[in-house]
């Protein structure tokens, strides 16, 4: 009897060719939803940005820079570098928090060889703060990721696109529509807060205590580790031998009357950590009588005529 023929095994590409069209397929859905991704990512990347901005003017200035003031907002609002004595660049960004200080300032000193002093910022509106990353502005990070030269922040992945912020891609994309470019000069001082734009009627008690508990909405739970970053700045100017100088910027009286006894204790006691210290100097200027509501842009911003007169009397008590 003959022997039934051995049945050669199936080829597996018949079986393959389904699973082959669902991939193509999905790739075929997939591909415009990246195509429109990629074509967004690149037009906000392109549009004016104030972190490119000012980097590329931090660089521009390096050489022959004195001082390098640092910060959030109330120091971007307030220090115009145009009004000091010494050759100074504006380097405080919106919410900007004292880890990325330490970071700007380990980055920019080997490029900074004439550098003399470091202006900080360290008040209620700061020394509260979480880490950018973890905060209600962390799609900030992604700009500095992008724009920057300070070491990675927060999530890679999460915070490595424009595109993946919805806040922050929106916030541009209404800028860019009404025309409005980032206002930085060339001292990287913010000229935005002209004093006809001060709703100075709006200025009430309510507005104050609003203020005051988004400043402290996080508790003192991060204190100790922004007064940390405090130290690790000091630290950075002693090994080499530059001026610490530790500031409050001025705040509308209502603010101070709104700011919580704890919240005052625990700034002027952190002020105090530095007084004394060598090559260290602390100017207190939060409740500074010489400023009155036509200085102010806001409870605790000074608009750009009380930034110029602000300017003025730093540079005379501190030196600069």
């Amino acid at each position: 009897m003959n022997k039934p023929s051995a049945q050669s095994p199936r080829s597996p590409l018949p079986r393959a060719y389904p699973a082959l069209r669902h991939v193509l397929r999905a790739l075929l859905f997939f591909l415009p939803l990246l195509l429109l991704f990629t074509v967004a990512e690149c037009a906000l990347r392109s549009m004016p940005n104030t972190y490119r901005i000012k980097s590329e003017g931090m660089a521009a200035a390096a050489p022959e820079l004195q001082t390098i003031v640092l910060g959030a907002s109330h120091t971007l609002m307030s220090i115009n570098p145009a009004l000091l004595t010494t050759k100074a660049y504006n380097m405080a960004g919106v919410s900007q928090t004292l880890d990325i200080d330490c970071d700007l300032l380990a980055t920019y000193l080997p490029q900074t060889p004439g550098l003399q002093c470091v202006v900080v910022c360290a008040d209620a509106g700061i020394l509260f703060d979480p880490p950018l990353s973890q905060g209600t502005e962390s799609f900030r990070c992604t700009y500095y990721n992008l724009y920057t030269p300070v070491p990675r922040i927060g999530n890679w992945p999460r915070f490595a696109l424009e595109t993946a912020s919805y806040t922050g891609a929106k916030e541009k994309i209404k800028s860019w529509f009404r025309g409005e470019g980032p206002q930085i000069d060339a001292g990287g001082f913010y000229t935005g807060y002209t004093p006809d734009l001060s709703d100075t009627t709006a200025f009430t008690i309510k507005q104050a205590a609003e203020r005051t508990a988004y400043h402290l909405s996080k508790g003192f739970k991060h204190l100790d580790d922004n007064r940390k970053h405090l130290f690790q700045l000091y630290e950075q100017c002693q090994k080499h031998n530059l001026r610490f100088i530790l500031i409050t910027t001025p705040t509308h009286p209502l603010y101070q009357d709104a700011l919580p006894d704890s919240a005052r204790t625990a700034v002027s006691a952190t002020l105090g950590e530095f007084r004394g210290r060598p090559k260290s100097l602390v100017l207190d200027y939060s409740s500074d009588k010489r400023f009155t509501t036509p200085d102010f842009f806001d409870l605790d911003h000074l608009n750009t005529r009380g930034a110029a007169k602000f300017t003025r009397i730093l540079s005379k008590e501190a030196g600069i």
